[in-house]
């Protein structure tokens, strides 16, 4: 199904230290890889042209035509991005255990930009410089990528202010990015239409931070997805609390107090910060 089972020793990856973060040997991004073969690449497609209308959102400057939802009007798109294998692919490749989005709505979001006209530039970015309302973004190319494209490429910033461009080299080719952390932008493709994927990922330990929040994805998501992104943190609290128990209040130990207030501490700010981001 993937161009490889396993993570290929060509692809490229930097820490986040590499891009200035005090964060010693915690994953950042990749380089563009080949992650579909032309079967799947098709196949995609395919899904997509028959995903219905009402799942099309116009949302200008924010984000012009996306496609949200998708998994929910697709049993292909659902059964690939909550598949064991290419969440193993990823797991491998970010050096962490990985699970699918548990939001559906976060799951194969395709996002459609034509050439810019008028009064845009070529300069200005698809998607302004931002950072991202869920931990970590796979993003694939869709569109066919002419041999003499103009932009396209993704922007991601440093500490210090620089840019690494993340460029496809052609349709099928995916990278992996801490979009939480990492500022980045889209910049428009100025002699064809780019067409990409995102399907976000969280950390399959439910006691590494969290960071997805409501800010981005509410402006271009209909119907109001609150109600999903609550039952996420809440079930993921419920998951971290089984897990603190089972570390903190062994029988015969007695409870470790210092260590349960520290995760308790915790657990209260993400759940402050939850009803925050529902009151926005």
């Amino acid at each position: 199904m993937l161009s490889a089972a396993n993570p290929p020793p060509d692809i490229t990856t930097y820490d986040l230290e590499f891009f200035g973060h005090d964060a010693p040997g915690s994953f950042g991004a990749t380089a563009p890889f080949q992650l579909f073969t032309p079967s799947l690449l098709a196949a995609v497609r395919n899904a997509i042209e028959c995903i219905p209308e009402h799942a099309h959102h116009f949302t200008p400057p924010l984000a012009p035509h996306t496609i949200r939802n998708a998994t929910a009007h697709s049993p292909f798109l659902d059964s690939l991005f909550n598949s064991e294998e290419l969440t193993a692919f990823l797991s491998k490749v970010a050096s962490a255990p990985l699970r699918p989005h548990p939001m559906g709505v976060e799951r194969a979001h395709v996002n459609v930009a034509s050439p810019p006209t008028g009064s845009l530039s070529s300069s200005t970015p698809v998607f302004n410089w931002h950072t991202d309302s869920q931990p970590l973004v796979l993003i694939v190319m869709l569109a066919d990528v002419p041999s003499n494209a103009e932009g396209g490429e993704t922007f991601v910033k440093t500490a210090a202010g620089d840019v690494l461009k993340l460029e496809f080299p052609a349709a099928g080719y995916a990278y992996l990015l801490k979009g939480s952390v990492l500022s980045h932008a889209a910049m428009p493709a100025t002699n064809y239409r780019r067409v990409s994927m995102v399907t976000s990922y969280v950390f399959e330990d439910v006691m590494a931070d969290d960071e997805t929040s409501l800010t981005l994805a509410r402006q271009y998501s209909k119907p109001a997805i609150e109600g999903d992104y609550a039952r996420y943190k809440l079930a993921r609290v419920r998951e971290k609390l089984g897990v603190i128990i089972s570390n903190n209040m062994g029988d015969e130990a007695g409870v470790e107090v210092d260590a349960l207030e520290v995760e308790v501490d915790k657990i209260i700010e993400d759940l402050k910060r939850t009803v925050a981001n529902l009151k926005k």
